[in-house]
């Protein structure tokens, strides 16, 4: 549908508008790539794809329409990928919604996930997070905690627990 392609192509603009003229400081150039080649597929609630998701191998948004700033948190998730896992799906989704709302001021369905980043990102400063996120490197994290609770053990003691209780929730 040429209708719904035009206001993809036209949010996505938006969107790198938006990210150009933030705060954020993430490393854009993988995603100037990724956007290239970039493949949407759409659909709605009753149909196949009931949630959103970014497929990083394929490098493709299969996108539920009906879910309000699910593309949002989609071209955060391509921003995001480098190759490499975080390795803590719940503080990715988190830190993912996190910005994607503060970029366009959307809000998604991560609650939760994103109360947990706005702590992390709190209690370590931003650009932690945003090194965390660009270097895919949880470690930064733990090491970050590390600085405030004594033992490192402690400290991803504490990044489980998270995961754990998300899980639970």
């Amino acid at each position: 549908d040429n209708e719904l392609q035009n206001d993809l192509q036209s949010r996505m603009i938006s969107f790198i508008e938006k990210l150009e003229n933030s705060d954020v400081d993430l490393d854009l150039n993988n995603f100037y790539q990724k956007a290239r080649t970039l493949k949407i597929y759409t659909d709605s609630t009753n149909e196949q794809y009931y949630n959103s998701y970014y497929d990083k191998e394929l490098n493709q948004i299969f996108l539920n329409i009906d879910s309000p700033g699910a593309f949002e948190h989609e071209l955060v998730h391509v921003i995001l990928n480098n190759g490499k896992e975080l390795g803590n799906i719940f503080l990715e989704e988190g830190f993912t919604e996190l910005l994607a709302s503060e970029i366009c001021e959307t809000s998604n369905t991560y609650r939760f996930n994103v109360g947990i980043a706005k702590i992390f990102c709190t209690i370590l400063g931003r650009d932690k997070i945003y090194n965390t996120l660009n270097e895919k490197d949880l470690s930064i994290v733990t090491e970050g905690l590390a600085n405030i609770v004594p033992e490192v053990k402690d400290a991803e003691e504490y990044v489980r627990l998270v995961e754990d209780y998300a899980k639970a929730a």
